[in-house]
């Protein structure tokens, strides 16, 4: 789904001065603005941290290569530093990350050879200044330094600023992004070192003394950086803030529709040219069928105070009802329903606030309208259908670096607050260890075939979230871990869980794939499925749709491969890469002792114990598709509930075994329940 939010800016005059001292950052201002350049005239200074983005994939190449394919005009400046890569231009390790073919097609697509590649001149050594036309016209050099410090921004911003001042400027941060919280430009040469917001805070605040006007906008092609919190950061600084909630694909901005519209209408403001790289960026996508997940947000920075207001308003509500029993777990279950993206901290800002507007109905709806307002345009694929355009940080559990981290970058005194009390509860409930779900009783088989527990009602109000585990016994002591959803039925007012699987599962060309649940919806879920693609380790991304018109109750989709979080930088990748006919993919699964299975104590996944097995390889068609059918007959598999507590603790309970279409021995019912029409995650929302 493609939305627009909002309408385009105005400018306000006369504005009634309000009390922000609760924001963080509001510590420059200034009471007049004067445009630093000539009428109808833009700068845009390129922030360009290559990093393993550059280095081994040729990502910042790829983006400069656009630009020099369509010429910016002389009224349009393109101003760009490079730093923070090991290699620039090098067609050789591209082959060897992405594929010989991948670098012969954009060989030819941009008409040149490898000798050609201009962005080969750039020299990783030094911190480059380049002017780009059509082709890259170095401007100066600096030592090398580490563009992950505060101070190596600012020198380049204010030599762009005093170089190239126009009447609107713009600035581009390029690299990986890692939210609110880790900000961008991660330095491969200095141990991938970042700009944490507080150093891209400390760089602008230096700059703006110098200057006459604000920039234009802040934007960044960087994974994840449309939050609140960045939003807030660049108010002082910025008119407006470019940026993605989710992670971007692999070629971030489309900087040929930037340029062509941007030379076809220099006179353009902010929110105009914000529209242009949203529609671009999606147009783009689209093309190359990436589009399901894109996200692209514009934010006017003039009407962001009303959001902040609004969201305190709704962070006390939230703090006085978490005092009350029969509050905590809803306000748990509705924000960890969230739209997520990538990252478990980050949750969409609106559709956090539609949830709870179902228990705090005022202050959720004022929230939505405020940031309807500053949210001037945005779009999202159909499997990003609840974004609003921010995000904001909200754990789920207890993060230790976050938890020190946020306190640098909270946007508001009061939501501060509210994530440190969160965050004190959940060390709390660490520390002590003990389950906070009861059960009455052992799960166990009734007589329509149904599996079934019962919660102590007393301690409902500590459920989040609730669904089944999935493991298959391949013989020897050994079982395989198949995954986990929340297609359960839970009843919120009695405690009563029941089972609704009959068995069906997830094939690729016949081979049952691993499926982890990483978020859920009424209208559809989101699973990640560890394969071997090409013999490298990534994810498929799958989206279940669900559709009672269907056998099923709905079907997957494959929305692509995505590495995933990085487990030792922890940054998400940015390569969102669709199947390819002619891929190899092998899928993967958990290895589990069957006696762990079947023990009471709660088997424990973690990327440091778990030891992976691998299904056999399929090929890929030329129209890859996700088959939901039945498991196999006459195997066993073993089906065990496991609840969420309200502060991310996960607890599980005594499996059942089962054989599909048949009776298991013991404690074991039908797998092919008297519910034969339920879907794999039909009326997933049920659980929440």
């Amino acid at each position: 789904m493609e939305e627009e939010t909002g309408a385009e800016t105005e400018e306000t005059a006369g504005a009634e001065v309000i009390d922000t001292s609760g924001f963080r950052y509001r510590d420059f201002s200034r009471e007049t603005e004067t445009p630093m350049g000539e009428e109808d005239t833009w700068t845009l200074l390129i922030y360009m941290c290559g990093s393993d983005l550059e280095s081994s994939q040729g990502s910042a190449t790829y983006n400069l290569m656009q630009i020099m394919q369509t010429v910016p005009s002389e009224q349009v400046n393109v101003i760009v530093q490079t730093g923070g890569s090991k290699t620039w231009g090098d067609t050789q390790t591209w082959a060897e990350n992405l594929s010989q073919e991948y670098v012969d097609y954009i060989l030819a697509q941009w008409g040149i050879t490898e000798d050609e590649l201009v962005t080969k001149q750039i020299d990783p050594e030094k911190l480059q200044r380049f002017r780009v036309t059509d082709t890259l016209e170095l401007l100066e050099e600096q030592p090398l330094a580490s563009m992950g410090d505060a101070e190596t921004l600012y020198d380049f911003l204010s030599w762009g600023v005093q170089n190239y001042p126009a009447e609107h400027m713009g600035v581009i941060m390029w690299d990986h992004g890692g939210g609110g919280i880790a900000g961008a430009c991660y330095d491969e040469l200095f141990d991938g070192d970042g700009l944490y917001p507080f150093e891209m805070r400390e760089a602008f605040y230096k700059l703006a003394s110098g200057m006459t006007d604000r920039f234009e906008f802040v934007g960044f092609d960087a994974c994840l950086m449309a939050t609140i919190e960045m939003a807030n950061m660049f108010v002082p600084y910025a008119r407006y803030l470019y940026g993605s909630e989710e992670a971007e694909p692999g070629d971030g901005w489309c900087y040929t529709h930037l340029i062509e519209q941007l030379n076809k209408n220099p006179g353009m403001d902010g929110a105009e040219l914000g529209r242009v790289l949203c529609d671009g960026v999606m147009a783009y996508y689209r093309e190359q069928g990436q589009q399901d997940s894109v996200t692209m947000s514009v934010t006017d920075l003039d009407r962001l105070d009303p959001v902040l207001f609004a969201l305190d308003a709704l962070t006390e509500k939230m703090q006085y009802l978490t005092e009350e029993p029969e509050y905590i777990g809803q306000i748990a279950r509705e924000t960890a329903r969230s739209e997520n993206y990538t990252l478990p901290t980050i949750i969409d800002l609106g559709d956090m606030a539609s949830n709870l507007s179902a228990i705090m109905p005022e202050e959720g709806e004022a929230l939505l309208e405020a940031l309807e307002e500053a949210v001037v345009y945005s779009v999202s694929g159909q499997a990003r259908s609840f974004a609003t355009g921010l995000s904001i940080y909200y754990p789920t559990e207890y993060y230790a670096t976050g938890a020190l981290a946020y306190e640098l970058a909270a946007p508001t005194d009061t939501y501060a607050e509210y994530i440190r009390n969160l965050q004190t509860e959940q060390i709390k409930q660490n520390l002590d260890k003990k389950p906070l779900v009861k059960i009455e009783g052992e799960p166990e088989r009734k007589e329509d075939g149904t599996y079934q527990m019962d919660i102590d009602p007393d301690t409902l109000i500590y459920v989040r979230e609730a669904g089944h585990l999935l493991f298959a016994d391949v013989g020897d002591g050994i079982s395989l871990f198949y995954g986990n959803s929340n297609d359960i039925d839970i009843d919120f007012e009695t405690g009563a869980v029941r089972d609704k699987f009959d068995g069906a599962w997830a094939f690729l060309e016949g081979e049952p794939l691993m499926l982890e649940l990483d978020e859920y919806f009424e209208e559809y879920a989101i699973f990640l499925s560890p394969v071997i693609l090409n013999g490298n380790q990534t994810n498929l991304v799958i989206q279940w749709i669900v559709d009672d018109t269907e056998e099923y109750g709905g079907h997957y989709e494959i929305l692509g491969t995505y590495a995933g979080v990085d487990p030792e930088t922890g940054l998400s990748s940015r390569t969102m890469r669709k199947l390819q006919s002619g891929d190899t993919v092998q899928p993967m699964y958990v290895l589990v002792a069957t006696e762990d299975v079947l023990s009471e104590e709660d088997v424990e996944f973690s990327d440091e114990t778990m030891t992976f097995v691998y299904g056999s390889s399929v090929i890929i068609g030329p129209e890859p598709e996700i088959e939901c059918r039945q498991l196999e007959e006459g195997d066993t598999y073993y089906y065990q509930f496991y609840v969420i507590d309200i502060y991310g603790n996960q607890q599980t309970f005594v499996p059942t075994q089962m054989q599909i279409g048949e009776a298991a021995d013991g404690a074991a019912g039908e797998g092919e329940s008297e519910q034969g029409e339920a879907a794999e995650t039909e009326e997933i929302a049920d659980a929440a």
